[in-house]
């Protein structure tokens, strides 16, 4: 099966300056269909050799030839009425606009309903049940996420281990905090959450979670996050907002959705039980 253009350059090796021209097709996908090498290298103030070698190093014999890829991806799209599902779903300049309303939570839901609707255009249920099954059948299931994912991760935890045992959460690479991960095996998975900025320590833990052969399940915001090379299962989020943060809300969605499919596939009976265990080590609960 013929890979897509985000998959990739997920799988290709790139230089600092081709990720960067990577980022640029990814988020001007329709626009690139009709841009010369000259206009890309203006625009984004590279040379156009840099535009070439990007397209060489992810197996095109030039710009001409990515852009053909390119444009029969746009073709079938327009031509079955999926303007909005344009891959990898341009992220415009959606924020300033909606700062300019007078009704500031109006203006905040159309950011998060775009969030949404780039998310699972992206993202098929289809691959949120491999998020489940993985999750399911591994020994142990390891949820990283240090520093600024440090609360996802550890919200992404809480969740899952009221359906699944075996669960443990990973929220910084300091050997104090990461020692969970001695043992990972190819019988585990890690479930990695990374967004902007990228933490140094993300890369760190998934390196050793790479060469420990355990599969790889990567939460983040886009196919070249540092975190997304060699995922087993890559979910790329929507996270604007009309703030100066990243969004969680999809985040916390997605996390709540693979619990929510982890319980429909697990015997009720024993949801039951584990849901019973936990309420006897609820001190509130206890007389």
């Amino acid at each position: 099966m013929r890979l897509t253009l985000e998959e990739e350059i997920r799988k290709a090796k790139l230089t600092k300056t081709s990720r960067h021209i990577a980022d640029f097709v990814l988020e001007n996908f329709s626009r690139v269909c009709f841009l010369t090498t000259d206009e890309i290298s203006l625009e984004m103030g590279v040379s156009d050799a840099s535009v070439i070698r990007f397209a060489q190093s992810l197996g095109y014999s030039g710009f001409a030839d990515l852009q053909k890829k390119i444009q029969t991806a746009v073709s079938f799209h327009l031509d079955n009425g999926n303007e909005g599902q344009l891959p990898p779903f341009e992220r415009l300049n959606r924020i300033t606009p909606y700062l300019a309303d007078d009704d500031l939570v109006q203006s905040m839901m159309k950011v998060m309903t775009r969030n949404f609707e780039d998310t699972f255009k992206r993202n098929s249920m289809e691959k949120i049940e491999q998020i489940s099954k993985c999750l399911m059948r591994s020994r142990r299931k390891f949820i990283v996420g240090p520093r600024g994912s440090r609360d996802l991760a550890f919200f992404y935890a809480s969740l899952f281990a009221q359906a699944l045992s075996g669960v443990h959460s990973v929220l910084s690479a300091d050997p104090s905090f990461s020692e969970p991960l001695l043992d990972i095996d190819s019988k585990d998975c890690a479930l990695i959450i990374s967004f902007p900025r990228y933490s140094g320590a993300v890369e760190k833990l998934t390196s050793f979670i790479d060469k420990a052969g355990a599969t790889k399940i990567v939460v983040t915001d886009k196919a070249t996050a540092p975190a997304a090379k060699n995922a087993d299962i890559l979910i790329t989020l929507g996270i604007d907002n009309i703030s100066f943060n990243n969004s969680r809300i999809v985040a916390v969605f997605l996390g709540e959705l693979i619990l929510a499919d982890i319980t429909r596939k697990t015997n009720s009976t024993e949801i039951a039980a584990r849901m019973k265990k936990f309420d006897n080590l609820n001190p509130l609960e206890s007389g």
